[in-house]
């Protein structure tokens, strides 16, 4: 949990507002000098905390903080960046709270506010210790703020925070959710905000490493959704059931079926008694993308000894997605449907990508999350076993 914690905050918090980057090789990169030799002053004096907010007005404040994240930095290692990631944080909800702290139009109060619960929430999300319960008691206590509109995004994100914290409960704890979720919808006669906290709700307990809690509040959730008669819920329910058929593969039988580029009908029997990577992708995801040299790595690995994958791409247009397979040297077999409608896909749910599903040589899914670290440690584990033995011709 840690490691991916940091990895949340490295790529929400780093990559997408700029703070700086690593160097091309962080091992060769000037090492900070240890905590005993903090740099001083020439004057002798230690040197002042830049991530410290100085007291001021509100436009100094905020200019404070804009140079902050503005500010271009190279980190000598990716933990350095984190530890710079959180402070930046922890600055812009310090800096919040000073400017609360003063009277001021609404709407810099407002934004403040905001600012302070972006924070929290990122920490909370990236996994920070107690930034959870932190996030929560603030959010609580903005919502009884004076200002509606303030209060009214608080209470917001008390439900976000909620939401995102959902996995991480205890049993009783969750269930006393998931039944508040599911009631709300019902109370409110289907309103589209209890509707969209409840699809929430689901997709973040899809990210809970048992499988089955998702699939068991979909499925709850998806009854609702019939029982209201109403076509569009209807449909939405159909989605939901296929969102649980693919949540409840784990150590059961997988159906894949499908055109391949080709134009012939795709033959799962071929691959029984193979370890196979079924790759859901497209040619226009990022992430698809720069997963591809992991699963050429592994193929070149394991391919002999019986790993292969199959590629059920959702690009629509197919000379595109063949010439990109040329290009990349791509040896797998690919599945192509006209407007990316991919049958394999719409039975499972399939809807973010990558979605990579690792197979067994008995036919039964060993992973819905089979990328990166985790495929390789999953082909490590089933190649170091020996294959079952067949069983001997009968004699004619």
């Amino acid at each position: 949990m840690a490691v991916l914690a940091r990895n949340v905050l490295w790529s929400c918090t780093l990559l997408a507002t700029g703070f700086g980057a690593l160097p091309a090789n962080a091992d060769d990169a000037p090492q900070p000098p240890p905590a005993a030799t903090t740099p001083s002053s020439p004057s002798g004096e230690a040197k002042a905390d830049p991530y410290a907010v100085p007291d001021g007005t509100p436009e100094q404040i905020t200019d404070f903080l804009d140079d902050l994240r503005r500010s271009r930095k190279v980190f000598a290692s990716r933990e350095d960046a984190v530890d710079h990631a959180i402070k930046v944080q922890r600055a812009l909800i310090a800096g919040a709270d000073k400017i609360l702290a003063q009277k001021t139009d609404e709407d810099t109060a407002y934004a403040a506010a905001e600012m302070k619960l972006q924070a929290l929430g990122l920490l909370a999300s990236a996994g920070i210790d107690g930034a959870m319960a932190e996030a929560l008691k603030a959010a609580r206590s903005l919502q009884k703020d004076e200002r509606e509109d303030i209060a009214e995004l608080a209470g917001e994100w008390v439900t976000e925070l909620r939401v995102v914290g959902a996995p991480e409960l205890e049993p009783a704890e969750r269930t006393a959710l998931v039944n508040e979720f599911l009631d709300a919808v019902k109370k409110t006669k289907y309103s589209r905000q209890s509707l969209s906290n409840a699809i929430r709700l689901g997709e973040s307990l899809e990210t809970n490493p048992d499988a089955s809690i998702a699939a068991e509040y979909y499925a709850d959730l998806s009854a609702l959704m019939k029982s209201s008669l109403n076509s569009q819920y209807v449909e939405i329910a159909e989605y939901l059931d296929a969102t649980v058929r693919r949540l409840r593969l784990p150590g059961n039988s997988m159906v894949v079926t499908g055109t391949t580029l080709a134009g012939q009908p795709f033959d799962w029997k071929t691959y029984k008694g193979k370890v196979v990577l079924v790759d859901f992708w497209a040619t226009w995801c990022e992430a698809c993308v720069a997963e591809l040299p992991n699963i050429k790595a592994n193929y070149d690995k394991y391919h002999a000894q019986g790993f292969d994958v199959v590629g059920i791409s959702v690009d629509e247009d197919k000379d595109q997605l063949a010439a990109f397979l040329k290009s990349q040297q791509i040896p797998w077999t690919n599945l192509f449907a006209e407007g990316g409608e991919q049958p394999t896909a719409s039975y499972y749910g399939i809807s973010p990508l990558p979605t990579a599903i690792l197979v067994g040589r008995d036919g039964k899914v060993l992973s819905l999350m089979a990328r990166g670290e985790i495929l390789n440690e999953l082909l490590e584990k089933e190649f170091a076993k020996a294959p079952p033995a067949s069983k001997p011709e009968p004699k004619k």
